[in-house]
Order: structure tokens, then C-alpha cells, then sequence
């Protein structure tokens, strides 16, 4: 006998009984017995078996459980309480819906994605629609694959509050983990797909985890996550938590609908698309806050990411654009409050845009966009900033890319404040200074003619501008004194940076300047304050001081 779960409160139907809550110590299934049972010992020790599957289902992938999945939907959403289904290819050929009561929650779960499937069939078979009464009801799905035989045309799960309901900012959060979205061909060359896998239509507050969904193979079609809020009554849907999501082969992946606000899209992975992520055009309300991290985006016929309505406040950062597709984008939008920042964009064909930053017509006064720390490699262009679009362009690396940057923007690009507070840029930030000061007291002494080091410093990876100056003190007349910077110790550059060469003052102080130096370096390095002097009698004592600042 194998223990399956630890001590829970199930909502459960009772082989024989009618649903009942049942304080659940332990849930142990019975090796010798039918797969659809386990046995139930309740708090008084007896032995009570439950039929996991229950009103009915039988997973033999034939038989039509239409009836039996409608039963559960109705019996759950209307007291609440959990359902676990076991193996089994559940065939279902009719459409079904629920209507989650007032603060009741409702959950179906698999026994694992690879061998619990809802197998859907027939032209007009949907998954399961579910309705909240309120913003208080929730339901969760985990463990299971829903799969279609159509070409496109249903949907797979609509989860929808009453349009005019309560604002659903406040909800319960409802859970959809661990499910996979494919057609019945799907271990070949697929071209049965569900048209719409998830549907949160006016629902707030979705954790929707570890999913996968497969699309049709010989095209980019159907759509994976759907999104809106209530625009008839200006509510907004909120909260949505989009992690770990698979897709292979889409044309609108997530669709960001209008009157939406905090999505956010964790370590997505979208290869074959149109568009993983699109916010269309025309929207009434203000969407703000979706934020794309550590995104893996290829093989793309169209913008990865477009952003057509003005949507404030769009982070991507941490993820990988691979352009496959002249004239196309890994980012297109509005300009307003956006980031794109740490990004890497790839093309081995030399085409596409990196991101493409497009007029917003936001009302002025917003804050600028940051595009920085982003690696690019191969497309035809990095970056690309239309007219009124204000972005701060900090450092990016660019590598066999034709046009870095294509600025069509009137207004310049703005650069960050400088401080007023006597602070330092901290070490690997633009601003950062590396400074040695060697002061008489502890001046070296020269031998006339040899090449001999005064300070130095070391400096990190980086573009750098250094500077120095050495004073010489003899106690006879010289006929030469040159000072330099330098990456080789005790080694002067060419050209030197700074050489007097004349008849001098017998034991007079003598000084000169070393202009900017650009050293621009892949790893970190030491750096050099050198000099030499030509004195025939006598001694000599050099002392200065040597400043790198970093540019970017």
C-alpha cells in the first residue's frame, strides 16, 4: 500500500456517498484494488475508499466522460473542494461550464501532465468555462494535458468574472501549473492546436506555472495566454504571474489585452512565433507594469515583443532575441517610462532590429526610457529611436552590426544628473575614479637616461580617460625631462605624452603635464606614470600623481 498524500481537508465524492468535506489524515492507494481507488482513513480510523475519478470517469480513451467532467465542475464549483484524477485518456465530446459560488474555490488535479489528459473532441467542443460569481472565488488546475482535435477554432480554458462585477483586484488567486496545451497529432507534424489555451477574461490574479503548449508546425497560429480587463466599466485585471512558460509555435503567445496592469513574464521560452507578446492597438485604458525577464525568444516571422497602445512602465531585461527575419524586431514600442536593459540581440543572417522605440503620444512629462548593458550581435541595426521619443542611451556593445544607432528622435537624448551630494560612482559604474598620488616625500630617484616607473594604477575592463603629472627636482642642470602613461612598466609611449627638452635652471623644480589618454580594454589592467631624464652630473627626485576615470 502506497502513501499518495499527508494528512488535508478534502472536498470529496464518497464511492456510494454524496460529497461531504472530510478532515483527510492520510490518502493511501491500494496497489491490489482498481486504479480508480484509494483508501481514505478518516479521523477515526475507519477505512472509507474514494473513487479519484468520480462521478464516472473512465480513461480509457474512448469512452465519453462529458457528463461525468460536468458533474465535477458543477459539484465543485458549487461547494468547493478538490478532485484528483488519475492516469487516463479522458475523452470528452460536449462543451463544459461552471459557475464558481461566492468565495468557494474548486481544484482538479492530475496525476501528471504526461498521463492525465482531458482529451477534447468534436467541431465544437471547448474545455471547461468557468464563471466567478465574485472576486472571491478561485479555482486551480494542476498535472494534466488538455488536448484538441481541431485545427484552431476552441479554446481550451476560459476563466471569467461577470462583466460589471466588483473590481477583481483583490481576488483569490487562481493556480494553472504544470499543464500542457496540444493537439491530438501532437507527436508528428502538428496541425491540430487549441486556438486559445488560457482565456482570463476580467480575472485578476493568475499564477499560470510551468506550462507548455504546442502549436501547429507548418505555421505560427493560435494563442497561448489572453488577457483583459472590463472596459465597458473601466475595471482593471491585475496580478498576473506568467512563469516558466514553453511555447512552440504561436502567432499571439500572451496577448495583453486592454485595461491591464502588473504582468509579469518570468523565464519564458518562445520559439516559432509571430509575437510572444503583443499589446494591441487602440486601447482606452492605461496599462502599466508588465515586466519580461530572462525571456529565450526565436525564430520570429514577425516583433517579438510589440507594444502598440501606450503601456507605461515596460521592463525587458535578461533575455535573448534571436533574429531571424529581415525588417522585424525583438522590441517594438511606445516609448513611455521604458527599459530595456541587459539584453542580448542575435542575428547570424545580418538582419533585424534590436529594439525599436516608437513615438508614444503620451501626454509630456513622463520619465525618459533607458536602453544599456545590452550585447549585440549581427543584426542590421542595434537600436532605433523615432521622433519625441527621449531615451537615455547608456553603454552597449556592438559587434558586426551595421548601424549601431538610427536616432530620428528631435529631442536628444538625455544623460544621467550629476551628483550633488559629494558621493563617488562605485567601482564598475561610469564616473568611477583610480587615483595614486606619490608626494615629494617619497619621490623616486632617477638614473639619467633610463626609463624607471613613478606611480601606477589598475583599472578594471572598461573605457578609461587617465591623466598625470610628474615634477622633477636635479640638483644639477638636465637637458631632458619626459613623462608618459603607459600600459608596460618602466616603458615610455610613443608619442610621449608630455617632453621638455632645453637648457634648465640649475636645481630648479621642473613640472610637466600628461594630457588624456583613452585606454579602451576587454580585462582589467595596471597602468603606468612613467618618466626619464637626461641629467650628465648629479641626482634627480620624481614624484607625481596618476587619475583614471572611467567614461563607460
Amino acid at each position: 500500500m502506497r502513501k499518495l498524500f499527508s494528512a488535508a481537508l478534502f472536498y470529496l465524492t464518497l464511492v456510494g456517498s454524496v460529497a461531504a468535506a472530510v478532515n483527510v489524515p492520510n490518502i493511501y492507494y491500494d496497489d491490489t484494488a482498481p486504479a480508480t481507488l484509494v483508501y481514505i482513513y478518516d479521523t477515526n480510523g475507519a477505512k472509507v475508499p474514494f473513487q479519484m475519478n468520480s462521478p464516472g470517469m473512465i480513461g480509457d480513451g474512448g469512452t465519453d466522460n462529458a457528463a461525468a467532467f460536468q458533474a465535477i465542475l458543477t459539484n465543485l464549483a458549487t461547494n468547493g473542494g478538490s478532485v484528483i484524477l488519475p492516469c487516463g485518456d479522458y475523452v470528452i465530446k460536449s462543451s463544459t461550464t461552471a459557475t464558481i459560488a461566492a468565495g468557494k474555490r474548486m481544484e482538479i488535479i492530475g496525476s501528471g501532465r504526461d498521463c492525465t489528459i482531458l482529451d477534447f473532441q468534436g467541431a465544437a467542443v471547448d474545455g471547461p468555462f468557468l464563471t466567478q460569481t465574485d472576486q472571491y472565488g478561485s479555482s486551480a488546475m494542476r498535472h494534466i494535458t488538455f488536448r484538441t482535435d481541431q485545427a484552431g477554432t476552441r479554446t481550451a480554458i476560459h476563466l471569467k468574472l461577470p462583466t460589471g462585477a466588483s473590481s477583481p483586484g483583490t481576488s483569490v488567486y487562481n493556480d494553472y501549473e504544470d499543464l500542457s496545451f496540444v493537439g491530438s497529432d501532437a507527436h508528428g507534424a502538428q496541425t491540430k492546436y487549441w486556438s486559445l489555451a488560457f482565456w482570463a477574461d476580467d480575472i485578476s490574479s493568475v499564477n499560470f506555472n510551468n506550462n507548455l503548449s504546442y502549436g501547429p508546425t507548418a505555421s505560427f497560429s493560435g494563442t497561448v495566454y489572453k488577457l483583459n480587463g472590463d472596459s465597458t466599466h473601466s475595471k482593471y485585471s491585475v496580478l498576473h504571474n506568467i512563469n516558466n512558460l514553453v511555447v512552440q509555435n504561436c502567432g499571439t503567445c500572451i496577448d495583453v489585452g486592454d485595461w491591464t496592469q502588473g504582468i509579469q513574464i518570468n523565464s519564458p521560452n518562445f520559439t516559432g512565433v509571430n509575437h510572444a507578446v503583443l499589446v494591441g492597438a487602440g486601447y482606452t485604458g492605461i496599462g502599466d507594469q508588465l515586466n519580461i525577464v530572462g525571456g529565450q525568444f526565436g525564430f520570429n516571422t514577425d516583433h517579438y515583443i510589440e507594444i502598440d497602445s501606450p503601456y507605461y512602465d515596460v521592463t525587458v531585461t535578461g533575455s535573448r532575441f534571436v533574429l531571424a527575419t529581415a525588417a522585424k524586431e525583438g522590441f517594438r514600442g511606445q516609448g513611455v517610462n521604458f527599459s530595456f536593459v541587459g539584453n542580448t540581440c542575435l542575428s547570424t543572417i545580418a538582419v533585424g532590429v534590436c529594439a525599436h522605440i516608437i513615438d508614444s503620444g503620451a501626454p509630456t512629462g513622463h520619465s525618459p526610457g533607458i536602453i544599456e548593458g545590452n550585447s549585440v550581435y549581427g543584426p542590421a541595426t542595434g537600436f532605433v529611436l523615432d521622433a519625441n521619443v527621449t531615451a537615455m542611451l547608456g553603454p552597449n556593445s556592438y559587434q558586426s552590426v551595421t548601424t549601431p544607432i538610427t536616432n530620428n528622435s528631435t529631442a536628444a537624448p538625455t544623460t544621467p544628473k550629476g551628483v550633488i551630494d559629494a558621493s563617488v560612482s562605485p567601482t564598475g559604474y561610469i564616473g568611477e575614479v583610480v587615483e595614486s598620488y606619490v608626494p615629494f616625500a617619497s619621490a623616486v630617484a632617477p638614473t639619467s637616461t633610463v626609463v624607471s616607473n613613478v606611480t601606477s594604477v589598475s583599472i578594471g575592463a572598461g573605457d578609461w580617460d587617465c591623466r598625470g603629472t610628474v615634477d622633477w627636482l636635479p640638483t644639477n642642470t638636465p637637458t631632458l625631462i619626459e613623462a608618459s602613461i603607459s600600459t608596460i612598466s618602466a616603458t615610455n609611449s610613443d608619442p610621449a605624452g608630455c617632453l621638455h627638452q632645453a637648457t634648465f635652471v640649475a636645481a630648479g623644480q621642473q613640472a610637466c603635464a600628461v594630457n588624456s589618454v583613452r585606454l579602451n580594454n576587454s580585462t582589467s589592467k595596471t597602468v603606468y606614470l612613467v618618466q626619464v631624464a637626461n641629467f650628465a652630473a648629479g641626482t634627480m627626485k620624481a614624484w607625481g600623481a596618476l587619475t583614471c576615470r572611467r567614461m563607460r
